[in-house]
C-alpha cells in the first residue's frame, strides 16, 4: 500500500520540508532523512505549516481535525474543528492560525489561554460558496487572503473585531487554486484551472488587471520567492520561476523524468528561507531544487528559458523514492 504525499511546507529559515511523513533535506550533501513520522490523523492530511518561528508544525486533514506538534511531540488536537474536510491552515501569527474547508468555511482560532475541548473560534466567514483552495496573509494590511473553487479570491480583515470582508472579486468562470501576494502587498498573483496567473490590484479586486499566460492546465500550486518572483506547479508536470512586473517565465526548474511520464501534476511546492524548493510530485516520489540561480540572477539581462532546452537546475535534481 503506497502512502499519497498530499502536502508540503517549508521551515521559515532550514531546509527542512513536512511531508506525510516528514523528511529533512541537506542540500549540500544531498541526503535526505526521515526524521519522524506522524499518526495523529484519521484520514489524509491535505495541509501542513509551520508557525512563523518553526517551532510548531500545524496539520489540517480530511478527518476535520487540526493536530500541533513540536519536534514531532503531540502538542493539542481540534477534534471537530471543522464539518467538512479541512483543505487550506495557514499560521498568522504568536498562536492564532485560520483554517478553510470544502464548504466554503474559514475559521480563525487563537489557541491561548482556552482548554482543547472548549476551544472555539475567533472569527468566522462564509463569504466563498465552495472549497477554499488556498490562504496568503496580506501582512501589510492585515488580511487574510483566499481563493476559493467558487472563482472567487476574497480579503478578510483580521484588525478589527470579529473580522471582517474587506474585498471579494467578481467570480471567474474557473475555479482559482492557488495564490502569493507580492510587492510589499500591492499586487496578488492568483493560479487558475484554466492555467492563467491573473494579477490583481490589491486596492481593487473586483477584476484582474493583468495575467500571465504559459501553463498549459491546471496552476494547482504557487510559492513565494522574493516579492518580484514566484515558482508555479502545473498539471503539466513542469515547475516554472515566473517573474511578475516584468511578467515572463524565467526558467524550467523541473520537469517530470522519464521514468515518471504517466505521472504529470505538480501537486504543492514549497520555498524555504535558504531558498531550497521542495514538490510533491506523484503519489510516492519527491524532489527538491536549488534556487541559487533564481535567488541570484541579474534582472536585466536575464534571458527567458525556453522549456526544451537543457536546464542547469537539472544538476541540482534528487528524487526520494521513500514510499514503495
Amino acid at each position: 500500500m503506497r502512502d499519497l504525499l498530499c502536502a508540503v511546507c517549508a521551515g521559515p529559515s532550514t531546509s527542512t520540508f513536512p511531508f506525510t511523513p516528514r523528511f529533512n533535506y541537506h542540500p549540500a550533501e544531498g541526503k535526505t532523512s526521515l526524521l519522524w513520522e506522524l499518526k495523529h490523523h484519521s484520514d489524509s492530511c491535505r495541509r501542513v505549516c509551520y508557525s512563523k518561528d518553526g517551532k510548531y508544525l500545524l496539520t489540517g486533514s480530511a478527518d476535520m481535525s487540526v493536530v500541533i506538534t513540536e519536534n514531532g511531540q503531540f502538542c493539542c488536537r481540534l477534534r471537530e474543528a471543522h464539518n467538512s474536510p479541512l483543505t487550506a491552515l495557514v499560521h498568522i501569527e504568536n498562536a492564532v492560525f485560520a483554517t478553510g474547508d470544502e464548504d466554503g468555511v474559514i475559521k480563525v482560532w487563537d489557541i491561548r489561554a482556552q482548554s482543547e475541548t472548549a476551544l472555539k473560534p475567533m472569527m468566522v466567514f462564509k463569504k466563498q460558496e465552495d472549497t477554499i483552495s488556498e490562504f496568503a496573509l496580506d501582512e501589510s494590511k492585515g488580511c487574510l487572503m483566499a481563493t476559493a473553487n467558487d472563482g472567487t479570491l476574497a480579503a478578510y480583515d483580521l484588525r478589527k473585531i470579529g473580522g471582517e470582508l474587506q474585498d471579494i472579486s467578481n467570480s471567474f468562470e474557473e475555479d482559482l487554486l492557488s495564490l502569493a501576494v507580492l510587492k510589499g502587498g500591492k499586487k496578488v498573483v492568483v493560479g487558475s484551472q484554466e492555467g492563467s496567473l491573473h494579477l490583481f490590484s490589491r486596492e481593487l479586486l473586483q477584476v484582474a488587471d493583468d495575467r500571465i499566460k504559459g501553463h498549459p492546465g491546471p496552476v494547482e500550486t504557487i510559492a513565494k520567492v522574493d516579492e518580484d518572483t514566484v515558482v508555479t506547479g502545473c498539471d503539466d508536470g513542469l515547475v516554472r520561476a515566473i517573474s511578475v512586473h516584468p511578467n515572463k517565465i524565467l526558467s524550467v526548474l523541473y520537469r517530470v523524468s522519464e521514468d515518471q511520464e504517466n505521472v504529470s501534476s505538480i501537486q504543492r511546492v514549497a520555498v524555504s528561507g535558504d531558498k531550497a524548493l521542495g514538490g510533491v510530485i506523484s503519489e510516492n516520489q519527491i524532489a527538491f531544487f536549488n534556487l541559487a540561480y533564481v535567488r541570484d540572477r541579474d534582472k536585466t539581462k536575464h534571458k527567458i528559458s525556453k522549456e526544451k532546452e537543457s536546464d542547469p537546475f537539472f544538476d541540482n535534481l534528487m528524487e526520494c523514492k521513500y514510499f514503495k
